[in-house]
């Protein structure tokens, strides 16, 4: 298709082109066409009416990462394509090529006013855990699931943990969008953390009670036998890793995918 056919086709079908942050993006791109002889494909990267900046499909964010050939992009093009290689090349956005499209992480708007703590409950029972926010793509979708409520929500970003900033699984925190003067939680007491009206981020007191934001991430049944260390190596490169599992829901869902293998996340 086109790149504008393809781009239509994935967000009526997934959620949009492949958005690739990082080089664990591009190589989980680059092997989902593995099976395939096209040397080509659309990813979502483009610089139409954008006055020369490359911009994603999905949330029209910024590319902050880039993979391109030798001597590209040349601008004589608006769309970019992923070689067999790899490496990305700029293309004239009306050739037809096949493309990639990408399925997100799931976010649920939760609400009901709960405590930090029967939020972070809550989405364990029913989703997976409290939202993590890994890039402005994450805080773009999180920001979307809740701009009808014109409430503030907590996410899963916390500083329970001896002064660090981690997520509600645990993961350590590497971007932040935070509000001018925040965080200042030190001094207040203030440990957890919400998402105000116009995306920004807060500390607050983790008992105030506010809606929330859970969200599920999608899963993949890999139908290869291998030891755990080689699954972990091949979910990391292909995916992001090995299921986890925090609550019985968690584990009912991915029982229906089949585990008796692997099990990607």
């Amino acid at each position: 298709m086109t790149w504008q056919n393809a781009q239509s086709y994935c967000r009526e079908r997934h959620s949009d082109l492949a958005t690739i942050s990082n080089s664990r993006d591009n190589n989980i791109a680059l092997k989902s066409k593995t099976n395939s002889a096209e040397n080509y494909v659309w990813i979502g990267l483009n610089n139409n009416n954008t006055q020369g900046a490359w911009r994603w499909s999905e949330d029209s964010s910024n590319a902050s990462f880039y993979n391109w050939n030798k001597d590209e992009p040349n601008g004589n093009s608006d769309c970019v394509e992923m070689r067999r290689d790899g490496r990305w090349k700029d293309k004239k956005c009306t050739t037809k090529l096949p493309f990639i499209c990408h399925e997100p992480t799931i976010y649920h708007y939760i609400d009901k006013k709960m405590t930090w703590q029967d939020a972070q409950s809550y989405c364990r029972e029913h989703h997976s855990d409290l939202a993590t926010i890994s890039n402005w793509r994450d805080n773009n979708r999180t920001f979307k699931s809740q701009t009808n409520s014109k409430k503030n929500v907590w996410i899963g970003l916390n500083n329970n943990t001896e002064g660090a900033w981690r997520w509600s699984d645990s993961s350590n925190a590497s971007f932040y969008n935070w509000d001018k003067g925040q965080p200042n939680g030190i001094v207040y007491q203030q440990y957890c953390v919400e998402m105000r009206q116009d995306g920004r981020w807060n500390d607050v007191r983790c008992h105030n009670k506010m809606p929330f934001i859970c969200h599920e991430p999608i899963y993949h049944y890999i139908d290869d036998k291998v030891t755990w260390q080689d699954a972990q190596s091949y979910c990391r490169k292909k995916h992001s890793d090995l299921a986890t599992i925090s609550n019985m829901r968690d584990n009912n869902r991915r029982s229906k995918a089949r585990t008796s293998i692997a099990h990607c996340v």
